[in-house]
């Protein structure tokens, strides 16, 4: 996503601002004006839908594959869901108007973002069909996997509070799944810290289509020229 924005837009390059986010850090709060958009180049954010009791889940994530800006593009100019950073990590931080600016000078980043959408959509209806489909185990493999590939490391901080949160289970759920697939060999969990001890087990463990399918639409809808 970042490659294309920079290719297409002449001087966007020097716009771009390198910044740290920390695990657990606000990147857009719901209902607050957004200032930037982020492109993603390690660790995860998560697009969270809170609800008036206190709880959250995670409605999408956004990693290296994407860019957090898609509701500044259709025209709002407050969030409408707060954003955090899962897993810590750094992305390219790049000015709302200057971001606004490049896409309406060129018809190729408006048909990226278009697709992009078009992903976003078909992501989420995936995910809420896995969630109802799949057991929790399974669901548990494929957002590893997911937070692995956008991480870019086999090891990330990842406390249990936070992928219940994720999942929208109990805490307790949670450590039971991770317990199981630590005993299998799948992982490893230590003070909060995963590793992912066996990738092409972990794939095996998830045992659900959602992970694969989304991984082809992407590749689809958007590595083929814009």
């Amino acid at each position: 996503m970042l490659e294309v924005f920079v290719r297409e837009s002449a001087g966007l390059q020097s716009a771009l601002q390198l910044v740290a986010h920390t695990a657990g850090q606000v990147i857009h709060r719901q209902d607050r004006p957004m200032y930037h958009a982020y492109f993603p180049l390690t660790g995860s954010m998560a697009v969270t839908i809170n609800t008036e009791e206190g709880g959250a889940c995670e409605a999408a994530a956004i990693g290296n594959e994407g860019v957090l800006g898609l509701s500044m593009y259709f025209g709002l100019q407050s969030s409408p869901n707060t954003v955090l950073q899962q897993i810590e990590g750094r992305s390219y931080r790049l000015a709302a108007s200057v971001f606004l600016d490049s896409i309406r000078k060129s018809p190729a980043l408006q048909r990226l973002m278009h697709r992009y959408a078009a992903y976003t959509i078909r992501s989420a209806q995936q995910t809420a069909a896995c969630n109802i489909l799949h057991t929790l185990r399974q669901r548990a493999c494929r957002w590893l996997l997911m937070v692995q590939d956008r991480a870019g490391t086999a090891q990330f901080e990842l406390p249990q509070s936070v992928l219940a949160d994720m999942l929208g289970v109990r805490r307790q759920s949670v450590s039971e799944v991770a317990a199981q697939l630590r005993r299998a060999g799948l992982i490893e969990y230590r003070r909060g810290i995963i590793t992912i001890a066996n990738r092409r087990k972990l794939e095996a463990a998830a045992c659900c289509e959602c992970y694969g399918v989304m991984n082809a639409f992407y590749a689809r809808l958007l590595e083929q020229p814009a």
